[in-house]
Formats: structure tokens, sequence, C-alpha cells
């Protein structure tokens, strides 16, 4: 991908000042990257794990439904790891009655009690903490498409998770950020010969973002 490096407007010791056009260009490249840098790490991940392994990690769409509709992260994973919170509580190394609490919103946790919660199911402690929903339907859709399901199936989910979504009150600013997030990703896939991952992305934004 050619970057084309914005010429600044004024030049100080300290400052530099761009058109904001020139701005928002910068913030979207380094969105893109960002994204992408996703893809690669996971990629990554999934070939020094192996593909199955990796992926247990992944949700469904029915438990990102759960997550879309405020349901505990922690609550989620433990679950899905098959644990029962008196289990999960002596891996981790707090109160059963501490873990109830914290899965109901009763106490936030604190960052050491999370932290040892993440190690015992053995996921980033942010994936407990995170509450931003756009963020996980995005991170979804990425990996649904990865997963090389079809273009039909693929456009089902898209309009399962902006539908709800939109149920808990998306707004039109975060439809717009979806839908300019998956375009970029796909533009992606494309320079990096992923074109059917590239389609598929686009399908879903045509049919479920507009």
């Amino acid at each position: 991908m050619n970057v084309v490096v914005p010429k600044p407007l004024r030049e100080s010791r300290d400052t530099v000042t761009l058109r904001r056009t020139d701005w928002e260009s910068l913030i979207e490249l380094l969105e893109d990257a960002e994204d992408m840098a996703a893809v690669v790490a996971r990629r990554a991940e999934e070939g020094a794990a192996g593909r199955d392994p990796a992926r247990r990690d992944y949700l469904t769409g029915d438990e990102l439904r759960r997550l879309l509709d405020w349901e505990s992260p922690l609550k989620l994973w433990r679950e899905k790891r098959g644990l029962s919170q008196r289990d999960l509580a002596r891996a981790a190394g707090v109160s059963p009655s501490y873990l109830a609490e914290i899965e109901t919103g009763r106490k936030p946790g604190s960052a050491e009690a999370l932290l040892n919660l993440a190690h015992a199911l053995e996921v980033p402690m942010e994936r407990l903490l995170s509450s931003n929903r756009l963020q996980m339907a995005f991170q979804h859709l990425q990996e649904c498409v990865e997963s090389a399901g079809s273009e039909a199936e693929l456009v089902a989910e898209g309009k399962r998770v902006v539908g709800a979504l939109k149920a808990h009150g998306l707004r039109g600013s975060d439809v717009s950020e979806l839908r300019d997030r998956l375009r970029a990703l796909a533009t992606d896939y494309g320079n990096h010969g992923k074109t059917r991952e590239g389609a598929a992305l686009l399908a879903i934004v045509a049919n479920c973002l507009f």
C-alpha cells in the first residue's frame, strides 16, 4: 500500500499544522494499520498454536449477542470454558461470592482479581473488561469472514449482529464507523490477495449497513 505523506501548512520546532482532511486521512490510515495488525497477529497465533486450538477463543454468533445484550463477559468466558463459579474461583484464588458479585455487576473487580481470572480462563484481561460493543461486533464479523463461511451465511450473521446493535441504541455515527472499518479491512484484504474475505466484507456492508 502506497502512503502519501501530507504536506504541512506550517511547522515549528514543537508543532506541525495540517489541513483537516489530511489529519483525518492520517487517522484513517492508523486505524487501517491497527486492523491489519490484528489480522496478522491472529494468523500468527493460529500458525503457532494450530487453527483449532487458536479458534477456541472465537465467539459464536449467540455468544456475541449475549455480550451485546450486556451480559457479563466474565460469565460468558467462564461458561465457554465449561467451568462452574466455584471451579473458576478456586483456579483464580478468589472467593466464589466475590466472583458472583463481579459477574452480576455488584462489584467491578480489582485489577489483581481480574488478572487472575483472565489467567485462569486463558484470555487477555481486556476480554473481561470490554464494554465496547461496536468493537466486539467488528471483531466478530472479522473472525466470521476468516472462518470461510459462505457469503450468504456471512450476510445473515451480519444482519443479526447489526440488528442486535440497533436494538440497543446503535447511533448513526456508530453505523458509519463500523461500515468504514469493514470497508477499510476489505481493502486491506484485497491488497494482500485475500479476495474472498474482501468480497464477503463488502457484501456484509452492502446488505447490513445501509
